[in-house]
């Protein structure tokens, strides 16, 4: 079977540029934000230069978002020459202490992480985060991944219904979400499906930061005194930044923008609101 990254992949190869920003608090901690992947490789100054901050900072605790490597999207697309993969070879090899970000309820078997953004609080009900998990899922794999072979509605909806692990409330919103995307499809309106999946996916990137600046939180506090090194995505460094300044700030996920697109699609892509329609442009017909 073709891998089903295979052509995110190529785009990754062929259109990402590496960057990375360090920067360093009034404290001496170090916060490093870089793109999670490099497949063009670093230069040799660039090992060079990496290589003598983390002696510089070797008394440091450190703390890096993930180990890409273990990535089933990330393995294979340059990730071992990347700041925070240098940083775990780093530590393991001088047996320095070393805390990685990501755990179960970042990364798991069904890729969900509603009980994430329970534990950091939301106002998004599972029911709501049921309904755009699978709206975004047909969106990435289906638009952005594999745009000339996207995923069949009913292979979608037999592998729901099949599926043992699922409750009825879930498989009750899965099926409003197959919904929303034929009626999408049908309408040739699934840009606005896309949007919808962007805003999940920024506020689902904050319910992340959230989590990990807990994380870093808690070190920090039960560490006084003892320096941090942490690399992160690129996306995560200012709210991390700002949890080392002041332990008790947590980034804004905007809850009740999220709320809005998630009503404002069920509404619009809904069969009541559909045939709504309908009737009213017949009448003006009339």
């Amino acid at each position: 079977m073709e891998d089903p990254y295979s052509e995110f992949v190529n785009i990754a190869k062929e259109g990402l540029d590496h960057y990375c920003n360090i920067e360093k608090d009034v404290e001496g901690n170090t916060i490093v934000g870089e793109l999670h992947i490099n497949p063009k490789g670093l230069t040799e100054e660039e090992k060079k230069e990496w290589a003598k901050l983390l002696e510089e900072n070797s008394d440091s605790i450190f703390i890096v978002e993930s180990d890409m490597s273990k990535s089933k999207i990330y393995s294979n697309i340059g990730v071992e020459d990347t700041f925070m993969n240098k940083t775990i070879k780093f530590t393991q090899e001088n047996n320095k202490r070393l805390e990685i970000m990501h755990d179960e309820l970042v990364y798991n078997q069904k890729g969900e992480r509603y009980e994430l953004w329970r534990r950091m609080g939301t106002t998004i009900s599972e029911g709501q985060y049921s309904y755009m998990f699978l709206v975004s899922n047909y969106i990435i794999n289906g638009m952005l991944i594999n745009p000339a072979n996207p995923p069949s509605l009913e292979d979608i909806r037999h592998n729901i219904i099949s599926n043992k692990e699922y409750t009825e409330a879930q498989k009750y919103e899965y099926e409003k979400a197959l919904t929303t995307i034929s009626l999408a499809s049908g309408y040739g309106d699934l840009d606005k499906l896309l949007n919808a999946t962007k805003a999940f996916v920024a506020y689902d990137s904050v319910k992340r930061e959230n989590y990990y600046q807990e994380k870093v939180s808690k070190i920090k506090l039960e560490n006084p005194g003892k320096k941090i090194f942490a690399v992160f995505g690129g996306d995560h460094q200012e709210g991390i930044m700002k949890t080392m300044e002041n332990p008790d700030y947590r980034t804004d996920a905007e809850d009740q923008k999220m709320l809005k697109v998630i009503e404002d699609l069920r509404n619009t892509f809904s069969i009541p609101s559909v045939m709504n329609e309908a009737n009213m442009k017949q009448e003006i017909v009339k």
